[in-house]
């Protein structure tokens, strides 16, 4: 037997639980609009419960109702909305719960016109609502408003009236559904109890939705005063705002839970997308501007807290980025995290606005993690077009004009590609008050090869950065000393100074094992995978050495394995005598998956770049990837080389994957 179905063990009826605290005149009228429904008396139990210490109130309501037969009035000492509604549904006894507000009422046929809509499979019933406010009823309301777009009059599909979920008032609800199933209401908040219920639970929904009739005059009545909880008054602002980001917390979390389901996660984006924008009229409304400074503070300290950054900055910034989200690429993702990690160091929540150009015929789009991270930390991201795709210098050209009319203290350029600094630069020489801070991503006029790219420009543009970057960051110190050392300028010391070195950003902890992949593994094997792409460079015969270990199997995630050039691989692989079904190749996955996926392996594997120089000047960017996801890494390293110098206890640095090593490799110990 289902829970719904043992649902029907329960008299079909409503229990309906009025909760009050203060004694309120309006608390007879909505009683007396149950007392008055249409619906037989017998299919219908008025609950009461008063909470908190006002026993005379509950006293007074206990003598009014001592002869109702179908009227109990309970007190409990304890003050809250939330707790009087949980003493209420653990009260109840027919087959369906709904609540009432101790100042609204029904009007005469609501309850009968629902319970009509009960059969086997449905869940909760959904009414209309209106709202009485200034001596006039008002029918369009949100929740009228859905249930006329509706289309279908039964539904499992809960996010088509997701809308219909935000209060806890205008429906029945299966009682068995919110004992057995359902989380309580939540004790540890005082308002917008009904936004924490239905996000906590909206995952446990089950069986099917029944929508009233767009026709019914039949109505919730809501009274709207000036005393509601929606509007508080400027006394209660800091509360409000410590308590909406206390549960914009925890629905963060629980979006980031990698068990919660997609639409449970797209019900939470909703929810704290509008949540957010409740602070920001808290803060407006707040002329001291302590709202504000809260909310920063928070910003600034939780990675983890999904509130829009852009709604809430002390400035505004703008970024050159050539290449940025949505299309994937570890630039995209490196700068997407390095505009937030420039507002902490900075101390102000900053408002950027990313110029780009439109890549996507190009490359993959990571849509997840633009919406799962970027759009948080980001401000508005928007495509600068050029003719001539490939022409850096002229793309850099269009978005410094594109960039005219903004007037900002600070910018961002990363070069990936270089025309990023190319509009930076013409920005910082017209507005010369700006602060610049310029990111070389590699160095820009040496190969892999260390040999002088035939183009010049790439010189200029390093000259343009050194002469007129107010802060210079490279991703380890070999860089800096690799690319002072090539640039032949006399004032190497003063860009030294004005330079900072910032390894790629490690994305908070909070967002790893967001996204579950359906990705079988055999716990009793050694997994150990590889994401990313293949380098000359940076190949795969090391790699390929790990399956020599009989328990070893290898997990590549690469866009690149499929194309002819890699087909090396498979040649390898029958060469050495081994397995091929320990070999399991896969097309790349999006930043998120790569997360959850690597956060499951024994091992990662990353292999240095191969640099002829003195001084090797790469640090992969996939280390800080792998960092996050807190497996053991593998990783095969030149003496002296950026990777080489990391300290963490994650990474096993090795220069050749020997023999010795590969035999003793085991299960890692939690």
């Amino acid at each position: 037997m289902n829970q719904l179905q043992g649902g029907n063990s329960l008299p079909l009826g409503v229990s309906v639980i009025v909760t009050t605290w203060k004694e309120v005149p309006s608390i007879y009228e909505a009683v007396a609009s149950v007392v008055n429904q249409s619906l037989s008396q017998s299919k219908i139990e008025i609950i009461i419960v008063v909470n908190g210490s006002n026993e005379q109130y509950f006293e007074k309501l206990e003598s009014t109702y001592q002869e109702s037969e179908n009227v109990r009035v309970l007190y409990t000492s304890r003050l809250g909305a939330s707790h009087a509604c949980n003493l209420g549904v653990a009260e109840a006894s027919m087959r369906y719960l709904t609540f009432l507000d101790d100042d609204d009422q029904l009007t005469e046929g609501y309850l009968a016109e629902l319970l009509n809509l009960d059969e086997p499979e449905v869940s909760i019933i959904m009414g209309k609502l209106s709202d009485f406010e200034a001596g006039s009823l008002s029918r369009d309301t949100y929740i009228n408003r859905a249930i006329q777009s509706s289309s279908k009059r039964r539904t499992s599909d809960y996010l088509s009236i997701s809308s219909l979920f935000a209060n806890k008032t205008a429906k029945l609800i299966r009682t068995n559904l919110m004992k057995a199933r359902f989380l309580p209401f939540p004790e540890e908040f005082s308002h917008s109890i009904d936004v924490v219920f239905w996000c906590r639970n909206f995952g446990r929904l089950t069986g099917l939705v029944a929508v009233a009739s767009a026709r019914t005059k039949e109505t919730y009545i809501r009274k709207k005063t000036s005393d509601s909880l929606s509007r508080p008054d400027s006394a209660k602002l800091m509360q409000y705002t410590d308590d909406k980001l206390a549960m914009i917390k925890e629905f963060s979390e629980l979006y980031l839970d990698g068990n919660t389901r997609p639409s449970h996660k797209t019900f939470l984006r909703n929810v704290m997308s509008r949540q957010s924008l409740f602070l920001k009229d808290y803060t407006e409304s707040d002329p001291s501007g302590q709202c504000l400074q809260l909310i920063q503070e928070r910003l600034l300290a939780d990675d983890g807290l999904l509130i829009k950054r852009s709604l809430f900055a002390q400035v505004k910034g703008l970024a050159f980025c050539q290449l940025f989200l949505p299309e994937a690429s570890p630039s995209s993702y490196v700068s997407s995290r390095r505009l937030w990690q420039l507002s902490k160091y900075l101390g102000k929540v900053i408002d950027w606005t990313v110029l780009k150009q439109d890549l996507s015929e190009r490359r993959h789009e990571d849509r997840a993690y633009y919406s799962g991270f970027a759009q948080y930390f980001c401000g508005n991201v928007k495509n600068v077009f050029v003719r001539k795709p490939n022409d850096f210098m002229l793309w850099g050209q269009n978005a410094f004009e594109s960039a005219l009319f903004y007037k900002v203290p600070y910018v961002y350029s990363r070069a990936q590609f270089p025309g990023s600094h190319v509009a930076a630069s013409k920005y910082k020489a017209l507005y010369p008050e700006t602060t610049w801070f310029a990111e070389f991503s590699d160095p820009l006029s040496r190969g892999t090869d260390d040999c002088a790219k035939t183009d010049l420009r790439y010189e200029e543009i390093e000259n343009l950065v050194y002469d007129g970057a107010d802060c210079i960051i490279f991703t380890n110190n070999n860089q800096r000393e690799y690319m002072l050392g090539y640039c032949g300028r006399s004032d190497t010391e003063s860009i030294r100074e004005r330079s900072l070195v910032w390894n790629h950003t490690v994305i908070d902890k909070a967002f790893v094992g967001s996204v579950q992949v359906n990705y079988a593994l055999n716990e009793e094997q050694i997994n150990v995978a590889y994401f990313g792409s293949f380098y000359m460079n940076r190949g795969h015969e090391n790699m390929l050495r790990l399956l020599n270990n009989p328990r070893v199997v290898l997990h590549i995630f690469t866009p690149d394995y499929f194309k002819s050039n890699y087909g090396q691989i498979d040649d390898d692989i029958k060469r050495m005598g081994v397995d091929p079904g320990r070999l399991r190749r896969n097309d790349a996955v999006s930043y998120m998956e790569m997360l959850g996926l690597a956060q499951r392996m024994d091992y990662l594997y990353l292999g240095d770049v191969s640099f002829p120089g003195t001084v090797n000047p790469y640090l992969p960017s996939k280390y800080s990837d792998y960092v996050a996801s807190g497996s053991k890494i593998i990783a095969v390293v030149e003496p002296g080389s950026p990777l080489s110098q990391q300290r963490c206890d994650q990474l096993i640095k090795l220069q050749s994957l020997n023999d010795d090593f590969i035999a003793t490799l085991a299960k890692p110990i939690s």
